[in-house]
Formats: C-alpha cells, structure tokens, sequence
C-alpha cells in the first residue's frame, strides 16, 4: 500500500506540474524576439551611419516599429535625418544615402531657403526628404507646392527642390521681405512635378 501511495503522489505531482505550465500567465513565457539596429552612442543629424556607432540588438517582438532597420548592412553608409540618442531603435524612414540626395530631377535645382522663426527647430525635424510644403511669406503663398531636399533645423533653413521660375519667385520675395514659413502643400503636384 504505501509503494502504491508514494507512485499516487508523484504521479498527482506530475500532473500539477503540467497543468500548472499550460495555464501559466503569458507574461511568464517568453515573448519573440526580433533584430532592430539601435545608436551604440548619441548621434547627431547627417551622423554616417557605420558599425562603430550602431549596433545590432534582439528586442520584443512587440516593442519593434513597423520601420525598424534589422540589419546594419541596410543603412551602412547612410545619414540620419535626426538626432538619435544612445540604445534609440534606429527608424528606415529617416536615413537616406546620397544617391537620393543628389538626384535632382531635368529642370529643377536645389534651393536654399532661410525660413522665418515661427519655424521653429522641432517643427521642422518632422520634415523628411522628400515632402511637399508650400512656401508663405506674411501669409502670404509663394509656392503652393514644393518638395523638401533637405532640412537644417539648427540654423532653420531648408533646401527646396523648385523649377527656374519658383526660384526666381523667391529671390524675389526673399530680397524684399525676408523670412519665409513652410505649410502643407495647397494644391496637388501635377504628374510632372512628381
């Protein structure tokens, strides 16, 4: 009776055991992980993006955003649009490599503007390459639309992608009044300035 009393209690045990694993609360099991490319330091904007100051790093699954960069080799050489502080995921939307940079489209050339400081810095960190804006001046609008080329918000200028007669509409005004504002855009690009 008692070898068949102790098998009954290891078996009760087992069974508890088991039981006890199946119906334990998810946060106890472990969550997937994913790859993501992080700061290894503090990086400035237009920061080169190499291996000494990114590191590769397994996070969960749920904590990864949807443009995440998973391997260094996908941004090696690229720069950052912003400032990225240390162990900070590092977002694929905002680096971008020369190559994109410097493809300016037949007829177009790259204007710099000095914009106005109701323009302030943080607004203007939230522009990407790329995005259209429209250009004001004392409420009024200059361009109703004009791709971005690049943003300096330290000293709150911008590089517009504009045509010889937009940049000759804001020399002009530029000449005259000085500081400009950027908005979202009045009208729609026509097919060719896409």
């Amino acid at each position: 009776m008692k070898f068949r009393l102790s098998h009954l209690l290891w078996l009760l045990t087992l069974a508890g055991a088991f039981f006890a694993g199946l119906l334990a609360p998810a946060s106890l099991k472990p969550k997937p992980l994913e790859p993501v490319v992080v700061a290894a330091i503090d990086l400035d904007h237009r920061s080169v993006i190499s291996k000494s100051n990114t590191k590769e790093k397994l996070v969960p699954a749920d904590e990864v955003p949807e443009s995440a960069v998973a391997s260094i080799r996908q941004i090696r050489g690229g720069y950052l649009l912003e400032r990225t502080s240390k162990d900070s995921i590092i977002d694929q939307t905002k680096v971008y490599f020369d190559s994109e940079r410097t493809a300016i489209p037949p007829d177009y050339s790259a204007y710099t503007v000095k914009l106005d400081s109701e323009m302030d810095s943080f607004a203007l960190r939230l522009l990407r390459l790329g995005d259209l804006v429209s250009v004001h001046q004392n409420d009024k609008c200059l361009l109703g639309s004009a791709r971005i080329y690049a943003v300096f918000p330290g000293n709150r200028t911008a590089c517009l992608l504009v045509n010889k007669t937009e940049a000759d509409e804001l020399s002009e005004a530029v000449s005259e009044d000085g500081g400009l504002t950027l908005g979202i855009p009045v009208k729609q690009p026509s097919s060719s300035e896409k």
